[in-house]
């Protein structure tokens, strides 16, 4: 779930207490939404104000679940394992709630009361930039000239195979039986023109044997990315792709669509995996067109060599290169990384081009009626290239050229002899030479209306008439939380410590000495509240004591567990915490039961 849709459906009780958030309240003043003032700036402020544990927690939620949603037991298990003994399971505990009373984490329930929790999937990318914020150098200039780019180079980028594919979808069509099912042999000769191996989209795009039969991956891909993106539109007989005026939203480069390409696959595809996309998100942060080492991207993100995230991290950068955006190289024995694109997730408005083509771009018209397309022209030309000409190669300079099947193939999507030279003069940048007039009117001479052919009004059309998505397409599946209601209740401090209200008030608040099963007792709610033990006096020689267990022997009792160093700010762990110590509860004198303070 996305961080508006959140917002929209929160509970009265949780988005009032949300509105008078000390770092929210002063925000809303000019009547702003609520959502709005949840910005890069409020996030920036959060990180600098928000406790050590807190910051921990968010990044170890970050690390293990991503924009998967998670059971708050879940949370509390995978923090244990990291953040133990530095952070006990109660400050844990705690920090979960702040998370959530915040506006970072957020709760959902089913009517049957399985509750989960979430991190909104489209703020991933920007408390990623927020908390892993090491300085990534990319190698010097010296180092590059001893680099062996080892795969990816000259690889065809995505966008470029989605455009060869729309486009046949465009001039083809692509019918659908009664039942909204694709016919296996148009299917299966449009799939083979793409350059694009199943294989390659294995790690975030997996149909069912049952789907791939009907429609193989590749296509699949195209064809739910062209639905995202409003390229293509359902019918209720076909797949078509819309004209050319539908393109309007999008004045980018193949280099930007590239990039949305990019967003659209991590955030719908590798999110449903965590360790994928936190390899994803982790990726994002390099900068475009620099060499980087692994080893280095991966130790500022907190990634070791050997461990359960390794072979998502592979399988993504494989990925990425396989789809032609991203070139791997070797210096030495350490593998080195370069993005060919920009790959940046962090929000951005959904549906926009990255940047604006070059408005110089051009491509260029021959007398031969040949046409080159130079790399930086947009892909709104492109579109319109593909309408009206043949298409001799789709490369990073590609060619076109006019004849007189295309110039009549473009009067059947809906040009005219005037559109067409209009067209073509705004794609070269200057108006249509004698020549390329001439061989336009001689062709269409008389011919000034567009013509129809079966099927192509539905091609024409911007919009068409469109119904619910194809059943052997996936991109728009179920939201793990669509039958979740989002969860306005926070638990109260005795229900985070049960049993709070039945302690003598003294076992929390003062270090005193009492008899030995006193304690026992202590120790033991210790245990089940995971918290730790004041040993001592107050300051020093007191310390704070990890318990793990209460073990018997030769008539006495003992306390196994870890000393927590402390030092700075109250309650902030210094020491490591490593060594296992036992002792003897006949021998202590002052305890106390540590809690974490209550949230104000």
């Amino acid at each position: 779930m996305k961080f508006d849709e959140t917002m929209a459906r929160l509970p009265d009780g949780l988005r009032s207490l949300l509105s008078g958030h000390p770092l929210v309240a002063g925000r809303l003043e000019d009547g702003r939404p609520l959502a709005s003032a949840f910005d890069q700036v409020w996030a920036g402020s959060w990180v600098a104000n928000a406790s050590p544990v807190v910051l921990e927690l968010l990044r170890c939620l970050l690390r293990r679940f991503a924009a998967r949603p998670f059971g708050e037991a879940e949370a509390e298990a995978a923090a244990g394992q990291e953040l133990y003994p530095a952070w006990t399971g109660a400050e844990i505990r705690i920090a979960l709630l702040r998370l959530r009373t915040d506006g970072i984490l957020f709760g959902a329930v089913k009517s049957w009361g399985d509750r989960l929790l979430f991190i909104p999937a489209d703020r991933i990318a920007l408390w990623h930039s927020l908390l892993f914020n090491e300085e990534l150098i990319p190698f010097t200039q010296e180092e590059e000239e001893r680099l062996k780019v080892t795969r990816g180079e000259g690889r065809l980028p995505l966008s470029w195979r989605m455009l060869h594919t729309w486009s046949n979808i465009r001039l083809r069509g692509f019918p659908l039986t009664a039942k909204g099912l694709p016919y296996k042999t148009h299917s299966s000769r449009l799939a083979e023109e793409i350059s694009l191996d199943a294989g390659e989209l294995r790690s975030f795009f997996d149909l069912p044997p049952e789907a791939e039969s009907l429609l193989p991956a590749p296509l699949a891909l195209a064809i739910e990315l062209g639905l995202e993106l409003g390229i293509l539109y359902r019918t209720p007989s076909s797949i078509e792709a819309g004209d050319g005026a539908g393109l309007d939203w999008f004045d980018g480069s193949m280099e930007s669509l590239d990039s949305l390409l990019h967003r659209i696959i991590a955030e719908r595809y590798a999110s449903a995996d965590s360790q994928l996309y936190y390899a994803a998100i982790c990726l994002s942060r390099l900068e475009p067109f620099r060499w980087y080492s692994e080893n280095q991207v991966r130790s500022s993100f907190r990634i070791p060599g050997p461990n359960p995230g390794k072979p998502a991290w592979d399988a993504w950068v494989q990925a990425a290169t396989d789809l032609g955006w991203l070139e791997q190289g070797m210096i030495g024995e350490e593998r080195a990384l370069r993005w060919t694109i920009d790959p940046s997730l962090q929000p951005k408005r959904p549906g926009r081009a990255d940047r604006p083509v070059d408005e110089t771009a051009a491509v260029y018209l021959q007398s031969d009626l040949e046409i080159i397309v130079p790399p930086e022209v947009g892909f709104g030309i492109r579109w319109r290239l593909e309408e009206t000409g043949e298409r001799i190669s789709l490369d990073t300079v590609s060619t076109y050229r006019l004849t007189r099947a295309s110039c009549e193939r473009a009067l059947r999507f809906g040009y005219t002899l005037e559109r067409l030279a209009s067209m073509l003069g705004q794609a070269t940048g200057e108006p249509v030479s004698s020549i390329v007039r001439n061989a336009l009117e001689d062709w269409l001479s008389g011919r000034s209306h567009p013509v129809e052919e079966p099927g192509a009004a539905a091609r024409v059309s911007k919009h068409g008439e469109r119904t619910e998505e194809p059943p052997f397409l996936r991109l728009h599946r179920t939201d793990p939380l669509d039958e979740y209601e989002l969860d306005g209740f926070l638990p109260r401090r005795e229900e985070l410590f049960p049993g709070l209200a039945s302690i003598p008030a003294a076992w929390l608040t003062h270090s005193r000495s009492y008899h030995v099963s006193t304690r026992k007792d202590m120790a033991e709610q210790a245990l089940a509240w995971r918290t730790s033990l004041r040993i001592g006096p107050e300051g020093p020689p007191g310390y704070s004591f990890l318990p793990e267990r209460v073990e018997q022997g030769d008539g006495s009792w003992t306390i196994a567990g870890r000393i927590r160093m402390q030092a700075g700010e109250p309650g902030r762990p210094t020491g490591d915490g490593d060594e296992m110590i036992s002792l003897s509860l006949d021998a202590l004198k002052e305890i106390r039961l540590e809690l974490p303070l209550p949230l104000a």
